[in-house]
């Protein structure tokens, strides 16, 4: 939550709700955000139309990414992997320079 806080202080909110783009981009993001509870098993629920939009039907790919976890069709995901051709040297040295 505390993360979820940040972003909207720090970037959703910095957005201008007067800008078309800016505008929908808020609400495109913000349409299927819900705050997940577990079941009384511990699992964690995704909602159906989350599971909808990444094309999870079965098999599904957990990827923790620093701050979040992503959920991804495994097949989609390594579609996605190979659409990037770049190696993973070369997108490293490039965002590791923008950094700087």
């Amino acid at each position: 939550m505390d993360n979820w806080k940040e972003l909207a202080a720090n970037k959703l909110n910095q957005l201008n709700s007067f800008d078309p783009k800016e505008a929908m981009f808020i609400r495109m993001f913000l349409q299927e955000a819900a705050e997940d509870k577990l079941d009384s098993q511990s699992r964690l629920i995704i909602p159906k139309s989350l599971m909808d939009y990444a094309g999870i039907e079965k098999d599904i790919f957990i990827l923790g990414a620093v701050k979040k976890i992503e959920f991804w069709n495994p097949e989609k995901y390594e579609s996605y992997l190979k659409d990037n051709v770049q190696s993973y040297d070369q997108i490293a040295n490039e965002v590791m320079k923008m950094k700087q």
